[in-house]
């Protein structure tokens, strides 16, 4: 992340593509407030505050601050701030139950934000400035479908992967202007792929947040497609298998495979880092395999006419592609002339 000039952040107002309908379908509307500044609060014991991290931990809450004004402002309705912003090194008692270590949450029963502050830490140097940062945009998406009146129907999945929708038209915005690195996106898709559901936890459970492949994809939503994407009737997709491909349409992520060929992925430690594809008949002529990053741009094509392909991550002039979301479409061509080409699938590459 980049610290920038913050000095019109909040008072600008952005002719942001946001569907007012939407919107007023989820919440009551209000007065505009004028914009104050986050406090961060210290609970528990103190550690030893490494300054740039810090520093990510404070632009990361201004920024959101702001925007998430800017866009309230621009359709009119009032924004306000968290009751309190707080940060733990222990076991410590809220109004929603005692904090929990390697965790952030949003407490609504009087609108506060907490989150461990070691835990945020361990990110910041594992993967990145911006891991931390994503864990607090997702948490204060959780206070904006408070500010809305957004109700999770029940299943808390609903207002998860919502909350990882907003978080990636947050993250859409701070990079069109200029707050994030390269590589930081791709931080936000690697802590989210970590922190996903286990496949086998049903949707309907209790606390579910989403397997890290809906979660990858609800921020990738927001991300590409921005705010009005992060609705409900999308969410419901989500859940029900969908993933959305480079031409914004939905398709069955458990498709079946096309029938003349099988396609792995290839593993390493149990993340995948690329692809191998083999013609299960003696009819396919050339197998073409082509791979997309999230923006639509081609990193990757190639055709093979030997009834196998592998991919092993890397872009056509040999550079490893970086930890994220692609997405590919695999193309065979028969001796009889026919060709097929598949539906679009998503490769999550974690290295």
């Amino acid at each position: 992340m980049r610290i920038r000039n913050l000095e019109n952040l909040g008072k600008n107002r952005m002719g942001m593509m946001v569907s007012l309908a939407l919107i007023i379908a989820l919440a009551l509307s209000f007065s505009t407030p004028a914009l104050a500044q986050v406090e961060i609060e210290q609970r528990g014991n103190p550690p030893l505050n490494p300054l740039i991290f810090d520093d990510v931990v404070s632009l990361s809450t201004q920024l959101l601050n702001g925007f998430w004004n800017d866009v309230f402002y621009s359709q009119g309705l009032q924004y306000q701030l968290p009751s309190g912003f707080f940060w733990y090194n222990e076991e410590l008692p809220s109004n929603c139950g005692p904090t929990a270590l390697n965790n952030a949450f949003f407490c609504p029963a009087d609108a506060t934000i907490w989150f461990h502050y070691d835990f945020l830490l361990m990110l910041y140097n594992q993967i990145g400035d911006y891991a931390a940062a994503h864990v607090l945009a997702h948490e204060w998406a959780h206070f904006i479908q408070y500010l809305l009146g957004i109700d999770n129907q029940g299943f808390t999945i609903f207002t998860e992967l919502q909350a990882d929708c907003f978080a990636g038209f947050f993250a859409a915005w701070a990079d069109d202007n200029g707050y994030l690195d390269d590589g930081d996106i791709d931080e936000a898709v690697t802590i989210t792929y970590h922190i996903g559901d286990p496949e086998t936890m049903p949707w309907y459970e209790p606390g579910a947040h989403g397997t890290s492949s809906q979660r990858i994809t609800a921020f990738g939503l927001g991300l590409g497609q921005g705010l009005f994407a992060c609705s409900f009737e999308n969410i419901q997709l989500i859940i029900e298998g969908y993933t959305l491909n480079s031409l914004s349409e939905a398709q069955p992520a458990n498709a079946p495979q096309m029938s003349a060929l099988t396609i792995t992925p290839l593993t390493h430690s149990g993340n995948a880092y690329g692809l191998d594809i083999r013609a299960n008949s003696t009819e396919v002529q050339a197998i073409t395999l082509e791979v997309f990053d999230t923006a639509g741009n081609r990193v990757y094509e190639d055709t093979s006419h030997s009834g196998a392909l592998r991919f092993h991550g890397l872009s056509n002039n040999g550079q490893r592609l970086s930890n994220g979301v692609y997405l590919y479409v695999v193309t065979t061509r028969k001796l009889d002339g026919s060709i097929t080409r598949s539906e679009v699938r998503k490769l999550v590459i974690v290295r």
